[in-house]
């Protein structure tokens, strides 16, 4: 953040502008933007960033509602023109602002006659470019005064890549974000076609606070890979409702296996490589996730010819 805009003009400039945080659509552009950080990043890296969080959600429901956060919306740029500049900018007459955005793609412009700071003009572009990188490019103009990201307020909930195979998801609440009172968060390995829960991890305290103590153990499957049934047994220290669904590499659903309250102790489950309609599924690998309560577990398996 440009700290050359005082906070308090910072927040009526939030209260006029009104940015909100980024669709959950965005969440692997802004990712990709920030383990990157480029000015924009290829398709073929968001595409992949999406499947390692779509993985990720679905080796732990926990965190199918948790967005990405950033300081800024991507594409959204504020710049403060000089007052000669502004003045060849709002009668149409070229500007260095203008012809510097045209060369990086199609974007609007709006001034927005405030008061309280002059000059100032939005700059959306329709592309999800990286701010900050706007932001430098933006100031090396003579033009230009300053220019700024546009801010958001953060909620507590935020997606994070911190390696190539890693992510981490956070969740907090009460006062967030001067200071979420309870967080959780989630670590994520991403591997072939799948992604595991290496650890989820809890700070704060309090009584609503979600338990951390296992309900759910689920065995592996037997045989894996296998041909033409696998056995996977399930153990219940407590009395709970247990789901337990099968989903193909791109995530959709093949095969419901258990729906049910169940008693304390274990059982088995039994898939005979058949979906939701009795049809014999192809060959391959899938995803078996067994769920009670906060537990979740997901298992690998592999239907063989």
């Amino acid at each position: 953040m440009n700290p050359r805009l005082p906070l308090f003009i910072l927040f009526v400039l939030l209260l006029v502008i009104g940015p909100v945080r980024a669709d959950p659509l965005d969440d692997a552009v802004v990712v990709a933007l920030e383990w990157t950080g480029d000015l924009e990043v290829d398709p073929t890296d968001v595409a992949a960033v999406a499947d390692h969080i779509a993985w990720c959600r679905l080796a732990e429901p926990e965190v199918e509602n948790i967005h990405v956060f950033a300081s800024w919306v991507p594409g959204e740029l504020l710049v403060k023109m000089t007052p000669d500049a502004y003045a060849d900018f709002e009668v149409g007459d070229p500007t260095a602002m203008v012809e510097l955005g045209n060369s990086l793609g199609p974007a609007t412009y709006t001034p927005l006659g405030l008061t309280i700071v002059p000059r100032l003009v939005k700059i959306e572009f329709e592309s999800p470019l990286h701010p900050e990188r706007l932001e430098e490019l933006f100031e090396a103009l003579h033009s230009i005064e300053y220019a700024d990201v546009n801010s958001i307020a953060g909620d507590g909930d935020d997606i994070t890549r911190v390696a190539e195979n890693r992510y981490v998801f956070r969740h907090g609440y009460g006062d967030c974000p001067a200071g979420c009172i309870y967080e959780i968060e989630w670590v994520f390995e991403i591997g072939e076609g799948q992604a595991v829960l290496l650890s989820r991890t809890s700070s704060g305290g309090g009584t609503d606070a979600p338990s951390l103590r296992a309900n759910l153990q689920v065995g592996p499957p037997r045989p894996n890979p296998f041909n033409p049934r696998t056995e996977i047994e399930l153990v219940l220290e407590r009395e709970a409702h247990v789901r337990a669904d099968l989903f193909d590499v791109a995530g959709r659903r093949v095969a419901t296996l258990l729906d049910a309250a169940l008693p304390t102790g274990s059982r088995s489950l039994v898939w005979d490589g058949t979906d939701v309609f009795g049809r014999r599924v192809a060959s391959g690998s899938y995803l078996l996730r067994v769920r009670s309560g906060v537990d979740v577990v997901t298992r690998r398996v592999t239907l063989v010819e």
